[in-house]
């Protein structure tokens, strides 16, 4: 064979698989991923999601991570921070910025959720918080955890730098 036919040769099989390594390559099901964050917020927070959207073009590389924004009923906007697990297309995602909109009453059922995956061996009667919640950052806010057993818990509620609210537990 020629040098020149060798090159030619060369350069095809080169070609030929970086070829198959771009298609071997999925991208991430979008539609899905948006479907996942609303039916999630909704659920933990009890306000509706009029729309989210998230990029379309985002391969499935294993620890990337892109944006997805969403926006309430209200039209309140918040932000989820979407990380890809695998090349298959699975992803993670946590609510990285929550709308201005977040109501008492989601507040509320937020941290009755929490308090009771991490302390199952202690029911809830209910949690309380004022009507009007302060959500500026560095703001805190006191609500009431009422259990069974007649003892209170105190959930002081913030937003974080980030954006984020939190809350954290105190016995009363």
């Amino acid at each position: 064979m020629k040098r020149s036919s060798r090159l030619i040769a060369a350069a095809v099989i080169a070609v030929t698989a970086l070829f198959t390594l771009t298609a071997c390559t999925t991208l991430i099901d979008h539609s899905k991923v948006e479907k996942a964050i609303k039916k999630y917020y909704e659920k933990q927070s009890g306000t509706t999601v009029k729309s989210v959207k998230c990029p379309s073009d985002v391969k499935s590389v294993k620890g990337k991570t892109f944006k997805c924004s969403f926006v309430t009923g209200s039209g309140a906007k918040g932000v989820a921070t979407v990380t890809v697990k695998d090349t298959k297309g699975n992803v993670h995602f946590d609510i990285t910025s929550i709308p201005e909109d977040l109501s008492s009453a989601a507040i509320s059922k937020g941290i009755k959720d929490d308090f009771a995956s991490q302390n199952p061996k202690y029911p809830i009667t209910s949690v309380t918080c004022p009507d009007k919640i302060d959500l500026t950052n560095g703001a805190t806010t006191a609500c009431t955890i009422a259990l069974k057993d007649g003892e209170s818990v105190t959930a002081t509620v913030s937003r974080d730098a980030s954006g984020a609210v939190t809350w954290k537990y105190s016995q009363n």
